[in-house]
């Protein structure tokens, strides 16, 4: 055993039993007591010394304990002597010093021998050996299953502090010995011969609030709570839970009575984070009242260890949402795992949902336009059954009554279905516009985009279609900033749409280089003059279009089924009467 040093430990409180040895001489200790050679002074408290001491057999060194009063001890003392010599002799702990002999002189010097600790004292070592903060509360837990052992067997420390908690180092790893049980209560025993009443004993800066107040009937294992509580505060933050230097003895005690302690969190130095479960830890420990406190030093540790596991702690309410925090914080990996597995499911789900409804898109696509083709081919063929001469009566149809009655019927039999329309107005404005015929052709390809606008939206490619197309009627009408305008918009929908090599994107690439060089606004690198040297080349000029007059086209597929009907009845570009392209 190694006792504390006075140097350097806050002041031991003993009032008013402190009188009771104050006229006693000192005492000299001699060369040996009983059958022990004295080696060394180790340390004094206060009511004893404890020396290094050699044991002859079996041989082994010791620590052994005197009163310091010697034959001259009050009652008193002696009764306090004797109360830990029988705490000792009750617990068999590896956490707790173990005594080995209790005895009295030929002179009367009570005596008793025990094991002797070769370690440093709990602040000291912790000064030397800074631990991570997960191996310190380790610790404090092989500490509290100390003290619980003693509570089992009905001995309350009541003096726990830093200098009576060893540590020493066993195969590279720090154990702990539980000193000093001088204070000890006894269950059981008779407190009147060893309790005085208004006596306050022990290490003020570690006494609960009911043992300032020096009640020994309120002092039970919650007293303990407090103290572990209290040795704790001081390891996470170097600092106690009140601050009691430079105080009287009075005012420290109405401090610690009557003031809370310091928030562990801002006790920190320097300042760092401490979980929130590890501070409901500490305040529940170092509770001024009781009833607030752990009841057992049992439960302290239990806690520490849950928190050091991750499990809810018992010191907070419990919650939904903490404890399913607690059981992700234990299964780390296992939710990591499942986690990353749930989101490469629900990428996979949401990757196959997309793919689904683009699949969807485009068979609903297909699909109506499939639809629409097979409307368009039927309004034409119906269109067209008025040149038979069955129906006729043996009366020419021109091309322009064709395309006249056809928009009359679409007016009249098409409102309910604005894809097809849509459809048959851009096929007809391009037939309007074969025939030079301008303003209709201008009037219909606007109402065609108008509908694709609205039906399938401004960025979409029938709508691009339709750009295409007016551009197209602008370009013969010589109206070429319009022309290269609607060209360039309905390029910037194909190619954020289409695939490069896609024909409609090519068409449109062309109709645009054939508008800039209307305008003699060309550049030499167009893409125009590489795709389509038919135009510029075999006219010699800009202006010049491929496909006898007509330039390229990016339509879909019902608006080409019925300008390829339509121009089996309109007239060739070559009559006379037909605007020719401008060299």
């Amino acid at each position: 055993m190694v006792p504390r040093d006075p140097e350097n430990e806050p002041t031991r409180t003993h009032l008013p039993g402190a009188s009771d040895q104050a006229a006693a001489p000192a005492f000299s200790p001699p060369g040996r007591i009983g059958n022990y050679r004295l080696i060394r002074k180790l340390g004094q408290g206060g009511m004893g010394m404890v020396f290094e001491a050699e044991q002859p057999d079996p041989k082994r060194l010791v620590a052994l304990n005197v009163i310091s009063a010697g034959a001259f001890a009050s009652e008193h003392s002696i009764q306090l002597f004797e109360r830990e010599v029988q705490a000792l002799a009750r617990l068999k702990h590896p956490g707790i010093a173990s005594i080995y002999e209790a005895g009295q002189t030929d002179d009367s010097q009570r005596f008793f021998t025990m094991e002797l600790v070769a370690g440093a004292t709990l602040n000291s070592w912790l000064a030397a050996h800074p631990l991570p903060r997960r191996e310190l509360l380790r610790l404090f837990v092989a500490i509290g299953e100390a003290v619980t052992y003693a509570h089992q067997r009905g001995v309350i420390h009541r003096d726990l502090t830093p200098s009576n908690i060893m540590v020493l180092e066993q195969d590279g790893a720090p154990t702990i010995k539980v000193l000093d049980f001088g204070l000890a209560r006894i269950s059981g025993e008779d407190q009147s011969y060893v309790t005085e009443a208004g006596s306050i004993r022990g290490t003020l800066p570690y006494m609960s609030p009911e043992q300032v107040r020096g009640n020994p009937d309120a002092i039970d294992v919650r007293s303990d709570v407090y103290a572990l509580g209290t040795i704790l505060y001081e390891a996470l933050t170097s600092r106690l839970p009140h601050d009691l230097t430079k105080l009287t003895f009075h005012e420290a005690a109405r401090v610690i009575c009557e003031e809370l302690p310091a928030p562990l969190q801002s006790a920190v130095r320097p300042r760092g984070r401490i979980d929130e479960d590890l501070c409901t830890i500490v305040h529940k420990a170092i509770a001024q009242d009781q009833s607030g406190r752990y009841a057992s030093v049992s439960s302290l540790a239990d806690d520490i260890q849950r928190y050091l596991t991750d499990q809810p702690i018992q010191g907070r309410p419990p919650s939904t949402v903490y404890q399913v925090r607690k059981l992700v914080a234990r299964h780390r990996l296992a939710f990591g795992f499942s986690v990353t597995l749930l989101a490469l499911l629900i990428a996979f789900s949401v990757a196959v949902t997309v793919q689904g409804q683009r699949i969807a898109r485009e068979r609903d696509r297909a699909n109506q336009q499939a639809e629409t083709a097979r409307q368009v081919s039927t309004f034409l063929a119906g269109l067209f059954s008025v040149s038979d001469p069955n129906v006729s009566r043996g009366n020419a149809v021109t091309a322009r009554e064709l395309l006249d009655k056809g928009s009359a019927k679409i007016d009249s039999e098409l409102k309910g279905q604005p894809a097809v329309r849509a459809s048959l107005l851009d096929s007809m404005g391009s037939a309007y516009d074969g025939l030079g015929l301008f303003p209709q052709a201008q009037k219909l390809a606007a109402e065609s985009l108008d509908l694709r606008q609205r039906v399938f939206g401004p960025q979409s490619l029938e709508a691009a279609g339709s750009l295409h197309t007016l551009a197209g009627i602008a370009y013969d009408r010589e109206d070429y900033p319009t022309a290269i305008q609607d060209e360039r918009q309905a390029l910037a929908i194909y190619r954020t749409r289409l695939s490069h090599d896609d024909p409609r994107i090519a068409a449109t690439v062309t109709g645009l280089g054939n508008s800039l060089g209307a305008t003699n606004d060309l550049p030499a690198g167009h893409p125009a003059v590489a795709r389509s040297p038919g135009p510029r080349a075999q006219a010699g000029g800009a202006g010049r279009r491929d496909d006898g007059g007509r330039r390229p086209t990016a339509r879909h597929e019902p608006s080409e089924s019925s300008r390829l009907c339509l121009s089996r009845t309109a007239p060739s570009r070559s009559r006379p009467h037909l605007r020719t392209p401008r060299r």
